[in-house]
Parts: C-alpha cells; sequence; structure tokens
C-alpha cells in the first residue's frame, strides 16, 4: 500500500502540472486555491473549467483532454481503469440580469 501511495502522488503530481483544473476563489478574493483532482485510495475525482471561452463545450472538452491525461499516466505504471467506473457531470451558470442562473437541457 505504501508504494501506491508514493506513486499515486507522483501521478497527482504530474497530472496537475500538465492540467489547469479550476480557481476556486472567495468572495473576498484575497484566498485561492487550484484544484486539478481530489484523490482518495483508488477513487480520483478531476476537474475541468472553461478559462478561454467560458463555455460548456470548451468545460466538456478540457474535461475529456484531462481524463485522457490521466487515464495515460495511470497506465504507465501497469494499472488500468475500472471503465465501467468512470462517469462525468457538468454545472453550468448562465449571467442574467446581474444574476447567475442555474442552466438546463430546459432553459
Amino acid at each position: 500500500m505504501a508504494i501506491w501511495t508514493l506513486i499515486s502522488s507522483e501521478l497527482l503530481t504530474m497530472h496537475y502540472g500538465l492540467c489547469h483544473g479550476v480557481e476556486l476563489v472567495d468572495v473576498t478574493g484575497e484566498i485561492s486555491s487550484r484544484r486539478v483532482d481530489n484523490a482518495y485510495v483508488d477513487d480520483t475525482d478531476t476537474y475541468a473549467t472553461a478559462p478561454n471561452t467560458n463555455t460548456a463545450e470548451e468545460a466538456v472538452s478540457n474535461l475529456e483532454e484531462h481524463s485522457q491525461i490521466w487515464t495515460i499516466l495511470v497506465a504507465l505504471t501497469g494499472q488500468l481503469l475500472a471503465f465501467h467506473k468512470c462517469m462525468w457531470q457538468i454545472l453550468v451558470w448562465i449571467a442574467v440580469a446581474g444574476e447567475y442562473l442555474m442552466a438546463s437541457d430546459r432553459n
């Protein structure tokens, strides 16, 4: 188990260097945290955003790219992902009249 912990740490460090993830900023703008992955044992959540166009399409494209990079990094260690357990979700917010509304397939 200790060896996999070291390997996982290196994989996460490499993934952090290769992907931009998301930047979470507090309401004052003074504190921020850049996230690419959250991981626990053999479960990893990867984050992506759309920094250039601010569109859902860019976010999905970035998520696909980040996921593919993670798959390659894991495969380099001789491990495999359980693709039947892989899934993704997206939250999209739209600015309307000074407010942010969560987008859905109905609006």
